[in-house]
């Protein structure tokens, strides 16, 4: 008899472990690889307000900021050795660890919005096959956040055609735009990636290659003045939570996290033209001037940068290539065959 019950308390202790977090109150720390005052941070908060909401209570999400990233350790990394829970993560910075999320940070590609929201949008070729090699890789993707459309930010004088490059250093937050600017005759200075103008400040960069959306957080007139609206390829960030983390909680709160999951997704992209133009407005504020390339502009850029596209599939492999030929099925799809935009912001 006593054998029996003790046989039965270790079946209930490992139901206990494998549940994971199903007793007490459940915590999750989020960490921002951004300042939370921009309408992306606003989005992590209603996501958190939501979960908490709906679970009532049982389950606490901690944002924290954290806009200094270890440089021994990548975003996967972090995630799988337990250093962070759940995290936002730019795709430039998880194509450290999967080649294949570069795929929008290729020259010219994404450069109108009708594309954009088709590749990223939950069920779309693209978004799958990106978000099952996340998946293989350490974490769960809850949910995607456009983060506006890449400029290029200079003081003084335009940057609308390569040549302009020549007497620049710009400042890029990726592997790839660093690629891109070289290919084109620039310097280029990586940068902590919290795609955030206020790098500049402590570099000897005099452009910076970001999101118009950084605009918000930077007010330095003797570095930044001009932002040329190439529009280059598109800020998108994924929220993802470990693995380990996601396997520990409860079925039901797995889909309280997933519904509201659900709800900020829907809410930032319907947000997105509203974000962006207000943005705009707000650069005009800070006495900001706008320069658009022509289309000659933007032809010497595709020109310059050409091989940029066959290095990403030597690099990605047989993954680059599914992600190409997706892009090719979107761009034969009604929603996305009109020509590539060269004037943006308009």
């Amino acid at each position: 008899m006593p054998v029996i019950r003790y046989s039965i308390a270790l079946i209930i202790l490992s139901i206990s472990a494998a549940s994971g977090f199903a007793a007490g109150e459940v915590k999750l720390r989020l960490t921002l690889q951004r300042p939370i005052n921009n309408p992306a941070g606003q989005n992590i908060l209603d996501f958190k307000r939501e979960v908490e909401s709906r679970s009532k209570s049982a389950a606490k999400v901690e944002v924290k900021e954290q806009l200094q990233a270890p440089v021994s350790q990548s975003a996967m990394q972090a995630l799988r050795d337990g250093t962070v829970e759940m995290s936002v993560v730019s795709l430039a910075e998880l194509s450290k660890d999967i080649a294949g999320a570069g795929i929008f940070t290729l020259p010219f590609l994404f450069n109108f919005d009708a594309i954009v929201h088709a590749a990223a949008r939950p069920g779309s070729e693209i978004r799958n096959i990106i978000d099952a090699e996340i998946k293989m890789r350490g974490a769960q993707v809850l949910w995607w956040q456009p983060y506006g459309s890449t400029v290029i930010f200079s003081k003084g004088t335009p940057i609308l055609h390569p040549k302009d490059l020549a007497n620049h250093n710009t400042a890029v937050t990726d592997a790839l735009s660093a690629e891109f600017i070289r290919m084109c005759g620039g310097a280029p200075q990586v940068v902590n990636d919290t795609d955030d103008l206020r790098a500049l400040d402590n570099t000897n960069a005099d452009s910076m290659m970001s999101s118009i959306s950084s605009v918000r957080n930077y007010n330095n007139a003797a570095k930044v003045d001009k932002i040329n609206n190439v529009r280059y390829s598109e800020s998108l960030y994924v929220v993802v939570i470990s693995n380990k983390i996601w396997r520990g909680l409860t079925p039901e709160l797995r889909k309280t996290i997933a519904d509201a999951a659900r709800s900020a997704e829907e809410q930032v992209w319907e947000q997105l033209a509203q974000t962006e133009a207000e943005a705009y407005d707000l650069a005009l504020q800070k006495g900001m001037t706008f320069e658009t390339p022509s289309d000659d502009d933007i032809l010497a850029w595709r020109a310059c940068s050409s091989s940029i596209v066959e290095a990403f599939v030597n690099r990605s492999e047989f993954i680059g290539a599914k992600l190409l030929a997706a892009y090719g099925k979107l761009r034969s799809d009604p929603c996305c065959s009109q020509a590539l935009q060269t004037q943006t912001g308009d």
